[in-house]
């Protein structure tokens, strides 16, 4: 092999190693990224589910704290339409984003502190209904049946106590 050949096959070999390397490198990025990727994906939907699940436990907990002047059924069906609300409104992240869901959880559990009664389970499909566009659509369907339901709870405890 002459001096020439032998200086081109060591350039060769330097060249293939450098496209190896190359390779690697791009490949270990893509990797990389692609760690990232799902690692944020799950952060973000495990967001959405704890807050999820704490207001869905909160507004479940409601069955619990029935004022007394409403009885037991109709409390229970009140608690369980606006579940269903909930449910149908912040059905994922895609329909709810992770800040809206985040911020409807903390100013559910702000309101909650106060005394619970068939107004406060209005007060949710309200706020529901600023969650996004999916919210005003629901709440434009079936809020107005929900409003009529807790009027006539009010009206009934009104003619009780007069």
């Amino acid at each position: 092999m002459t001096p020439t050949e032998q200086i081109h096959r060591e350039r060769l070999k330097s060249l293939v190693g450098l496209v190896k390397w190359s390779l690697l490198t791009g490949l270990l990025l893509v990797a990389t990224l692609g760690a990232l990727r799902i690692f944020s994906f799950v952060k973000e939907h495990g967001e959405y589910a704890r807050h999820h699940k704490r207001a869905y436990s909160a507004i479940d907990g409601l069955r619990h704290r029935r004022p007394t002047d409403v009885e037991q059924l109709v409390w229970d069906d009140l608690v369980d339409r606006t579940l269903t609300a909930y449910a149908n409104t912040c059905f994922s992240k895609e329909h709810v984003s992770n800040l809206e869901m985040r911020k409807f959880d903390s100013d559910l559990q702000v309101k909650l502190n106060e005394v619970v009664g068939p107004r406060q389970l209005v007060w949710i499909w309200d706020r529901l209904e600023k969650t996004g566009p999916h919210g005003e659509k629901y709440m434009a369907r079936f809020k107005p049946e929900f409003v009529d339901a807790v009027n006539a709870v009010e009206g009934a405890k009104r003619r009780r106590h007069s």
